[in-house]
């Protein structure tokens, strides 16, 4: 949600007597400040990273969520940003709404991804079976790429994938070997082996 969502406290004080409706929420949240009595710190993600959570009324939707506050820390130990999550489930725990919303991310780069380079939004069919099929096909071509793309890459090593660079980097390929084998070179040769490579980088967005 926004870093100034309009949230407010539960009202957990006696009540007063008397008529009148009951007195539900106390006073506004100060995102910047939050009060840790009432969001607790619930574990260090990392050295300048904690993670907070508690349930909070949201005005915008006038129900009470569970809300995330992800606290980044400076080198002095000073508070530098923070990202607030949230759930109208709130019994779900804050490493769990910490994992769906990673998952969420991934998802939205996967369809992305399929739109652009896979032809998602491609397909005239009207029948159920082949639209689940096509959708199916397309996101699977996603997934083998950024497959083949990481197995030979050791996990330290891995960096962000693109989908451009993997179209580019085969189309590259496919180029080059044409060009190559018309040549006929001697592909042991390491100063052909450099020009290989070289060729196969360009136009990559991360070469």
């Amino acid at each position: 949600m926004r870093n100034d969502a309009n949230l407010r406290y539960q009202f957990t004080g006696k009540q007063n007597t008397g008529r009148g409706r009951k007195k539900k929420y106390a006073d506004k949240v100060n995102v910047e400040y939050i009060d840790r009595r009432r969001i607790r710190l619930c574990f260090e993600e990392a050295e300048d990273v904690d993670i907070f959570s508690g349930i909070v009324y949201i005005v915008s939707l006038q129900r009470l969520i569970r809300i995330v506050y992800i606290q980044k820390y400076d080198q002095h130990g000073y508070g530098t940003t923070h990202t607030i999550l949230f759930s109208t489930d709130l019994n779900l725990s804050s490493e769990k709404i910490l994992q769906y919303y990673r998952l969420q991310y991934q998802i939205e780069f996967l369809f992305h991804a399929a739109k652009n380079f896979a032809g998602l939004e491609d397909c005239q069919a009207r029948s159920e079976s082949k639209l689940h099929f096509h959708v199916n096909t397309s996101l699977s071509t996603v997934s083998l790429a950024k497959a083949l793309h990481y197995l030979n890459v050791p996990k330290e090593e891995r960096d962000s994938f693109s989908m451009t660079d993997v179209k580019v980097m085969y189309f590259n390929q496919f180029i080059t070997d044409f060009i190559f084998s018309k040549l006929a070179l001697d592909m042991s040769c390491e100063k052909y082996k450099d020009l290989y490579k070289e060729c196969l980088n360009i136009g990559r967005l991360a070469a």
